[in-house]
């Protein structure tokens, strides 16, 4: 499967979501003091900036530029007791603002949805909702959810039903593309919209889309390709007939990615470059490790933006994690990060981090170190 790209796309599921899991309290209360190292020097600007609350450990930065040692004790039990819930917006809308600092970017007077990334926005027009949805973010999750919403399909029992019908139907949501809204709407449309979007730590979606896309035969033939392409390079290898059933290593990847700093490849592209910030200012910000608690309260948006508009309520439908983990610590791929990035030597560490930093910048994303790894450090 493949994201959306073209009006012949194809698309890629994936899915976060969490809730307050009280045996957690009882142990991390009882944890003793950890000591995490990274480097993130060039964040150390946007760091000293968070917000703190009261009785919340101090986070003690060093000044080396070649590694940052950060002493975390156990948390207070005001602290602990926000680790699983849900940042405030003004908390979150600030941390998108000096994200857009690290680029010396500043949001303007209005909002220009005409330049946005058009691929990955959609509009969603009997709700009056402009979703950006990012690969590897949950964001085929939120398509079927806004889709169900928007009264464009019921609701699915299984995620194999999902996928069937978002394959079988794949003009729903090209028409929907923000290209095709602003021929057909008109950006005056646009003026009074409610608009969101959804982000992950850039250490799981980047692990979540190497097994996604990089250990198995995808049937995309421009994935088969990238593929291919990675283990050409890294290997030398040139027999396509060997190339076709080779798979690179993380090692690999990461290494191909490092080489050339990113890639084009929208599930491995810096969320940065798919959101419309600076030309939008989103409404609401979702991070995908808090989906399940937020769902609720971007439905009920959506209905006081369009008070009044609705014959009935929309449809409340998005699909719970896919391994039925509900505390995102103890998800699958969290599992799968932490221990394929430990594997990773300190040296690519970094320049993973540097490719990605304006996303960690985000929502002051954790480290896979750190013990309430993948949630953004809104606590410290």
């Amino acid at each position: 499967m493949r994201c959306l790209r073209t009006r012949n796309s194809t698309l890629i599921i994936a899915c976060g979501a969490l809730v307050v899991y009280f045996f957690f309290f009882v142990v991390t209360m009882t944890a003793g003091r950890s000591i995490v190292e990274i480097d993130v020097s060039k964040q150390n600007s946007v760091i000293n900036e968070f917000p703190r609350i009261e009785d919340s450990p101090l986070v003690e930065i060093s000044s080396s530029k070649a590694s940052v040692t950060e002493t975390r004790p156990a948390p207070s039990h005001k602290a602990l007791s926000r680790v699983l819930m849900p940042m405030s917006q003004p908390w979150a809308q600030e941390q998108f603002v000096k994200s857009l600092k690290l680029s010396n970017e500043t949001y303007g007077e209005r909002n220009q949805w005409e330049q946005c990334p058009i691929h990955h926005t959609l509009y969603f027009d009997k709700i009056k909702t402009m979703f950006t949805g990012i690969p590897k973010a949950g964001h085929s999750n939120w398509w079927e959810a806004l889709l169900v919403a928007n009264g464009d399909m019921g609701i699915l029992k299984t995620l194999q039903e999902q996928i069937q019908f978002i394959g079988d139907n794949q003009q729903l949501l090209v028409d929907k593309q923000l290209e095709n809204a602003i021929h057909e709407f008109g950006t005056d449309e646009f003026e009074d919209v409610f608009s969101f979007t959804v982000i992950r730590n850039p250490w799981t979606r980047l692990v979540s889309g190497y097994l996604n896309k990089m250990t198995q035969n995808d049937p995309a033939k421009w994935l088969q390709e990238e593929r291919m392409s990675v283990v050409r390079e890294m290997r030398g290898v040139t027999d396509r007939a060997q190339l076709i059933n080779l798979f690179p290593t993380f090692t690999e990847f990461t290494g191909w990615l490092i080489k050339h700093h990113g890639a084009p490849d929208p599930h491995f592209k810096s969320q940065t470059q798919i959101l419309c910030i600076p030309a939008v200012k989103y409404d609401f910000i979702v991070p995908i490790e808090y989906a399940t608690l937020l769902k609720d309260k971007v439905m009920n948006l959506i209905v006081e933006r369009n008070l009044g508009k609705f014959s009935e309520r929309p449809v409340n439908f998005l699909r719970m994690s896919y391994d039925g983990e509900q505390d995102p610590r103890n998800q699958r791929s969290v599992s799968a990060a932490k221990e394929m990035l430990s594997k990773l030597d300190k040296d690519s560490i970094e320049k993973l981090y540097e490719i990605f930093e304006a996303d960690f910048a985000l929502l002051n994303y954790s480290n896979f170190t750190d013990a309430n790894f993948p949630l953004p450090l809104q606590y410290y």
